[in-house]
């Protein structure tokens, strides 16, 4: 990459779930040490780099642990490719620095980076070197594992007479990390978010976003091409290892999809998301009540798929909502938009606290009182039911037809196939959690693996189990996102639309859907009561447990809206 007479410093920046130019603290830490560097006179070199991982998350042939589905789909790789593109362009025009690209483990890719750079150990070096590697910093086990690996690939290798550092840096919050006002910080957040919001709106300030680096600020070396990374190329899905039908899959986007006309992956379209959906539209000023909706691109943000891959900063949001409030109205939308971001990251938070435990089959809570097993099973014919949308509720049908089609699915649809598949079915909750992973465009592994275990009731709260024919009926009147999902029963009158088991003989005949042959009988009793009940009497007691009326939505209505600040 360069010559070793020239070398005396290597920053290195490792673009991970934070693909963006605005509001970046690694990015900005980053050019700091190289800006550092160049006042002090000395030489320095900045590398940005974007790895995709083959051998961990990328490919027809990476698969999850539990259920065996594909961990990253086809369309969230797109999805990616295009933000890296996107990322590529920004840095190059906008700041004169290159953006390699590679494919691979991060700990072969980054040695075969810094071997360019750096003498090996045991070898005199012509110059003292330093390598800074930086990244923004990652939550999960299996993300934790790829840094130790990294880490032990480039100390096992670089010169004694060479220095090392690591740096990892909280971002792609809302929230700092150092400024959570319990004891122990992260490890003294509490169980329940209410609690943690009311603490963290009361006592914390949103830090202003940071500004993108200038050009001025970032100098380069000329790049060639290496082994598994490029300064010109991008990978091909068929080159990430996807089949020629999953390609296929990805050339049209489904025309029920609610995601935004034209949408792409990168940071340019997420800013272009956020413009237009705050202040052209003007739908923030009634988004507390279209945010529940089924259908079209406007009743939500939909900017969950840019904050996912980190196109789009959650503090550029939340000030957008602020100026917003400032320039034309300040009511329980605004806020709901950044009280969102902030349970977002109670979720980052609570993934940090109790780290693996999220993935285990009984969650954070543990076993239940005295020992005992909640039942679950992997029944094939459930899962599979479940998966393709053919389960004879209509809801849920609709919902997971939307999602394997399109890449989305509403909060209130994730919410009702959550309780549907883990406590209807009583099916491993990690298997829904697994095929989300797989087939959503917006996964990110904190929120979804929280919300699964929250949905199935494993985090030692209450046990919310949504009556799905109440849902439908509650939040579909007209069954206008039933007839659109599952054409099949569009005939069906508004009667009997939400459980068109309910048909006579008669009926049936007479709007032409006989259920058993057009359409499944439900696949599990609509009345059927989960097995699993918390073991104290009184949540025995149906009369108490509410479960056909866990409804958040109609709860937080009486929530009181809270406020957020951000520093001076």
């Amino acid at each position: 990459v360069t010559s070793k007479d020239d070398m005396r410093r290597l920053n290195i920046h490792w673009f991970r779930n934070d693909l963006r130019l605005h509001d970046n603290p690694a990015l900005c830490r980053s050019v700091d040490l190289s800006r550092h560097d160049l006042s002090d006179g000395e030489e320095s070199t900045l590398l940005p780099i974007y790895i995709f991982d083959t051998s961990r998350i990328y490919g027809s042939e990476i698969k999850s642990a539990v259920s065996g589905a594909i961990k990253c789909g086809a369309s969230r790789a797109k999805f990616t490719i295009e933000a890296v593109e996107d990322l590529r362009l920004s840095l190059e025009k906008r700041l004169g620095v290159c953006l390699l690209v590679a494919t691979g483990r991060p700990e072969d890719v980054l040695l075969e980076l810094v071997k360019q750079n750096v003498q090996p150990r045991g070898e005199q070096a012509e110059q003292d070197t330093s390598v800074n590697l930086v990244c923004q910093r990652e939550i999960c086990h299996e993300e934790l594992e790829v840094d130790k690996a990294v880490e032990a690939s480039l100390e096992g290798f670089i010169s004694d007479g060479s220095r090392f550092n690591f740096e990892k840096i909280w971002g792609s919050l809302l929230y700092e990390p150092c400024d959570l006002p319990f004891e122990g910080g992260i490890n003294g957040i509490p169980t329940t978010f209410n609690k943690f919001r009311r603490e963290v709106e009361a006592k914390c300030e949103v830090p202003m976003p940071l500004e993108a680096p200038s050009q001025t600020e970032l100098q380069t070396a000329s790049v060639t091409r290496g082994r598994s990374y490029s300064a010109t190329s991008m990978p091909t899905l068929s080159g990430l290892g996807y089949t020629d039908q999953q390609v296929e899959s990805t050339t049209t986007v489904h025309p029920n999809s609610s995601l935004p006309k034209g949408y792409r992956g990168g940071e340019t379209f997420a800013l272009h998301r956020a413009r237009q959906w705050i202040w052209d539209r003007d739908m923030l000023r009634t988004y507390f009540d279209t945010r529940n909706g089924l259908i079209g691109e406007d009743y939500s943000t939909k900017f969950s798929p840019w904050l996912a891959c980190g196109s789009l900063s959650p503090r550029y949001v939340a000030l957008e909502c602020r100026r917003y409030e400032e320039a034309r109205v300040a009511n329980k939308s605004t806020y709901w938009c950044v009280f969102e971001l902030l349970v977002r990251d109670y979720f980052r938070y609570f993934a940090a606290r109790h780290g693996r435990r999220i993935f285990y089959l009984h969650g954070t809570a543990g076993r239940l009182e005295g020992g005992a097993e909640r039942k679950w099973n992997r029944n094939p014919e459930l899962i599979a039911a479940w998966r393709e949308g053919r389960t004879g509720h209509p809801l849920i049908d609709a919902s997971m037809r939307e999602l394997g089609n399109t890449g989305y699915l509403s909060n209130r649809g994730r919410q009702n196939v959550c309780s549907y598949l883990s406590i209807d079915m009583s099916v491993d909750w990690r298997v829904g959690a697994e095929f989300f992973e797989s087939r959503l465009l917006d996964f990110d592994v904190c929120s979804n693996y929280v919300n699964w275990i929250n949905g199935a009731g494993l985090t030692g709260g209450r046990l919310n189990r949504f009556n799905i024919t109440k849902q439908s009926r509650d939040w579909d009147e007209k069954g206008e996102y039933l007839r659109l999902w599952v054409p099949e029963i569009r005939n069906i009158p508004n009667e009997f639309i939400h459980s068109p088991w309910e048909m006579s003989e008669t009926a049936m005949e007479e709007c032409g859907v006989i259920i058993g042959s057009d359409y499944p009988f439900p696949i599990i009793s609509p009345t059927a009561n989960c097995e699993f009940k918390r073991t104290s009497r009184k949540q025995r007691d149906t009369s108490k447990t509410k479960q056909d009326n866990c409804d958040t939505s109609r709860r937080m209505k009486s929530l009181a809206v809270g406020t957020f600040c951000f520093k001076s």
